[in-house]
Formats: C-alpha cells, sequence, structure tokens
C-alpha cells in the first residue's frame, strides 16, 4: 500500500518500520493473553495487574504520541512522550524483576510458576516492543528535523 500511495513527508521505510513496531505490540499483548488461555490461568496475579497497568500507561501514552507525530516540528510534547514512554518501560522491568523474585520464593505449584513465568515474560516484552515505538519515532524525527 506504501508504494502506490501518496507521497509522505515521511519516509516509507520510516512508515514501515513504525507500523511493524506498533503491530508488535499488539502481537505481544495477544501474546499475554493467549498464554493465560492456554496455560489455564484461572486467577491473576496482583503482580501481573501491576505489570499490565504500565502497559496500559504505555499504550496511552503510545497513543498520543501517534497523534503528536504528525506535527513533530511544531510539537512542543512529543520528545516528552518518548521519555515518558522510556520511563514506563523502565517502571515495567523493576515490577517485572520483583513479579518474578516474588514468584520464585513463594511459588508452590511448578506448572503454575512456569505459566506465570511465561506471563510475566510476556508481559514485559509489552513494555519492551512500547519503548521500540517510542524510539523510532525519536530516530524518525531526528532525522526529519
Amino acid at each position: 500500500a506504501l508504494l502506490t500511495a501518496f507521497i509522505t513527508p515521511l519516509e516509507r521505510e520510516d512508515l514501515d518500520l513504525m507500523s511493524c513496531a506498533l503491530d508488535t505490540v499488539l502481537d505481544r499483548i495477544e501474546g499475554v493473553v493467549q498464554r493465560v488461555y492456554f496455560t489455564n490461568i484461572q486467577s491473576i496475579h496482583p503482580d501481573a495487574i501491576v505489570i499490565a497497568h504500565k502497559v496500559t500507561d504505555a499504550c496511552r501514552a503510545m497513543k498520543d504520541l501517534m497523534v503528536e507525530l504528525p506535527n513533530y516540528r511544531k510539537s512542543k510534547t512529543l520528545r516528552e512522550l518518548v521519555i515518558q514512554i522510556n520511563t514506563i518501560e523502565s517502571e515495567a522491568d523493576e515490577l517485572y524483576i520483583n513479579a518474578m523474585r516474588n514468584l520464585h520464593v513463594n511459588g508452590k505449584d511448578p506448572l503454575e510458576v512456569i505459566a506465570w513465568r511465561d506471563v510475566y515474560a510476556f508481559l514485559e516484552y509489552c513494555a519492551d516492543c512500547c519503548e521500540n515505538v517510542a524510539d523510532v519515532v525519536d530516530s524518525i524525527v531526528m532525522k526529519n528535523s
């Protein structure tokens, strides 16, 4: 579609890179849901809820980033949004480490530990992928400024 579409103010390769990064976020979120489903998790750990809220915060900030991107030359908030997403990802990393520690120290059922390790890992991947979107946008802006 990019090859036949109108000429954009941003390079097509950059738009493709950004759309792939956004798609990866969706794939990782779907991965969390799939792992909850196929490992038959019946109740959600509080640590997972806290990490999921961080991912939600990062997704909201990504939405704001995408809204702001067309105005990147005049934007006063675009850089702040990139920093905000990077900060959220760092916070999610810390929550992930604490959740994994809690899981391995307090987990009694080995199957439950295995299931939650996967879920926590994919929640952390979600945060990483959100940061990647912010980094791609930041790179695009720097390249076109």
